[in-house]
């Protein structure tokens, strides 16, 4: 029966003839032993030279299937026609695992990289490439950078306020164990605990669920505050308003039927010079008191989805990417740009220099090609449609701007919600 299935998808590709073309492509087992295209990739050409950066190194390989067809109509002169033979070439795409083994990787100068993955402490740009028996990829430039100097730990205190409707059901129930085990993930990705990308850096911030109300109270669920309205929608906004915890104390979150999302930063210290792709409506002084009258502002929204049939929300709060929420609240831009020409340097689509900016993306595999055309891993928090890993260095900078310059993302100055004393 297998037999039969590989003979019919191996017809389906003879007879559905296409062009050769990085997006056309058919995914077949076949012989590891035979590989006609190696196309190398990684996460990113650049690799900071601290000793802990590692280049990953992958390989799409191809083989090319070449079939003799007699369907290629011509017209005589007379009315009939007649059938003329022609060459259809087919890329078909080799599944990783099954030769992941046979694929070996080199530096130009014929040194062998060891399951394609290292590390440096040498600021010297070098050439890659991979090799199985005699072919062999294009070879890839890596861009040595300098190390960026470590981040000092700081540690934010968070605060979910969890406002239900007493119109309408809501759920699931959200508990402290829920929120944690989420904000873990968030945690991997900002004090770089899970992986070591060639691109990446330590943000070095730890989010913990604060244990103390904004009375100096202790809260009988960690990290939670619950409230109960009768507004539902838009209308809760004023609800969120009169929830919003100092933020020079907590990072406010707000689970809601709020349909509006919150913004990158938008209130800067006065006379310090902007970031790039953010807009500062609000400038004030560091003793200043901070205007609470947006949430979308304040802190982090993660709305619910309503549905007309059974007349309740879901909360969003178990489906949405954290890692990207809590990275655009922290000044992040989206990798992804709306058109190749929507930038006149790929890096003006997020503003940092060590990240990939792209239009189109392939779910299978997380791999995507750059506007500039690398062919690479999306594992960027702010990639699409991505595992969401690692901030790159430039990032992680643009984040530690954002903690030293925005008053109203100053909760990491103070330890009140983690003690409840001053």
């Amino acid at each position: 029966m297998k037999i039969y299935k590989y003979v019919v998808l191996f017809i389906i590709v003879c007879f559905t003839g296409c062009t050769p073309d990085k997006e056309e492509i058919f995914e077949l087992t076949t012989n590891p032993e035979r590989i006609d295209v190696i196309k190398l990739k990684t996460n990113s050409h650049i690799l900071y030279a601290d000793g802990v950066s590692t280049l990953n190194l992958s390989t799409r390989t191809f083989n090319i299937v070449k079939t003799n067809r007699s369907d290629n109509k011509l017209v005589l002169p007379d009315g009939s026609f007649t059938f003329k033979d022609s060459v259809h070439i087919d890329t078909v795409l080799l599944k990783e695992s099954r030769i992941k083994e046979f694929i070996k990787y080199f530096k130009e100068n014929g040194e062998e990289i060891p399951n394609g993955k290292m590390t440096t402490l040498n600021v010297e740009n070098f050439k890659v490439y991979a090799k199985y028996e005699d072919v062999s990829s294009d070879l890839l430039e890596i861009e040595v950078r300098e190390p960026l100097e470590a981040q000092p730990k700081i540690v934010i205190p968070v605060i979910f306020h969890i406002v239900q409707s007493s119109k309408v059901k809501t759920f699931p129930t959200i508990k402290t164990e829920d929120i944690q085990e989420r904000l873990d993930e968030v945690n991997w990705a900002f004090m770089r605990s899970k992986f070591f990308a060639s691109n990446g850096a330590n943000a070095n911030i730890e989010f913990k669920l604060a244990l103390y109300d904004e009375d100096g109270d202790l809260l009988k669920e960690p990290g939670i505050h619950r409230v109960i309205t009768s507004k539902e929608r838009d209308e809760v906004k004023s609800t969120l308003v009169s929830n919003t915890w100092d933020p020079k104390k907590y990072l406010n979150i707000w689970v809601s039927t709020y349909s509006k999302s919150h913004t990158t930063p938008n209130t800067k210290l006065t006379g310090v010079e902007s970031l790039g792709g953010l807009t500062f409506d609000n400038e004030i002084g560091p003793d200043d008191a901070i205007d609470m009258s947006s949430p979308e502002n304040t802190g982090i929204l993660m709305g619910a989805s309503y549905s007309a049939y059974s007349k309740s929300y879901s909360w969003r709060f178990f489906t949405s990417n954290w890692k990207v929420e809590f990275g655009k609240y922290f000044g992040l831009l989206s990798c992804r740009a709306k058109s190749p020409d929507s930038a006149s340097d790929p890096e003006d689509v997020d503003y940092c220099t060590d990240t990939y900016a792209y239009t189109t993306y392939i779910n299978e595999d997380n791999w995507r090609y750059s506007i500039d055309d690398y062919l690479y891993d999306a594992i960027n928090v702010m990639d699409e449609q991505s595992p969401s890993l690692v901030f790159s260095g430039e990032q992680v900078q643009r984040i530690r701007w954002v903690i030293e310059n925005c008053p109203t993302h100053w909760a990491w100055k103070s330890d009140f919600a983690l003690t409840g004393n001053d």
